[in-house]
């Protein structure tokens, strides 16, 4: 009760991490969820302005981590609003873009099925660095509609969108050797972002998410 007073967290939610971590992963997960996120930015590689951008975010103050095309900073970059307008950058968590890099290049095949898209953050990643054979999917018209002005932002390649449920039989008769699945989550790893997230979760829905992700 104490930690869930102290940290402002659902007991359920606190006695959930000290059964799934030890007890100091758990301490540390509950106070990462109350520090300030990191401002995520990803430089696109194909403005021709992009060593320009990349040399202004690399001597900004609050730099915390850089590697290749992102970076994460303490506090927003000045110039960030407009690099971002004018399709030179992007916000993306410095986390979601190094797990995207991660993937080794022989399971990165193509054409490919980026399944959940959602906004376009990882299909962006991918063709921004000058792959264009893509299918991106994701059950939400909103969310799509937002990938498509994404590209357009970003002048990226045209690629196919379409709207679909991935929990059903996929209406696709060609093969993909690679199949991107950012399945739909509890967004509680990210509580730092989204504190309110777990005041709408139950254990019930997670149970149904858990399910959700194993149908996909």
């Amino acid at each position: 009760t104490l930690h869930s007073v102290f940290y402002s967290l659902p007991l359920w939610f606190v006695d959930h991490l000290f059964s799934w971590f030890s007890e100091d992963e758990a301490l540390r997960t509950m106070q990462a969820s109350c520090q300030p996120p990191p401002v995520g930015i990803r430089v696109n590689p194909l403005d021709p302005q992009s060593k320009h951008v990349h040399d202004y975010f690399s001597q900004c103050p609050g730099l915390i981590a850089a590697h290749e095309n992102g970076f994460a900073f303490s506090e927003r970059p000045e110039a960030l609003s407009k690099y971002v307008s004018a399709g030179k950058a992007s916000l993306q968590s410095f986390a979601s873009y190094l797990s995207l890099l991660s993937i080794p290049s022989q399971y990165m095949k193509f054409p490919l099925l980026d399944l959940c898209a959602g906004r376009g953050g990882k299909t962006c990643v991918i063709l921004e660095r000058s792959f264009s054979d893509i299918t991106a999917t994701d059950r939400s018209f909103a969310r799509i509609s937002q990938l498509q002005i994404e590209l357009q932002r970003l002048r990226l390649p045209d690629i196919r969108t379409l709207l679909l449920d991935a929990t059903q039989t996929l209406p696709f008769t060609r093969p993909f050797p690679t199949i991107l699945i950012d399945a739909p989550c509890s967004g509680l790893g990210v509580l730092s972002r989204r504190p309110d997230t777990v005041w709408k979760m139950t254990p019930q829905q997670m149970d149904q998410l858990v399910r959700t992700q194993k149908t996909i």
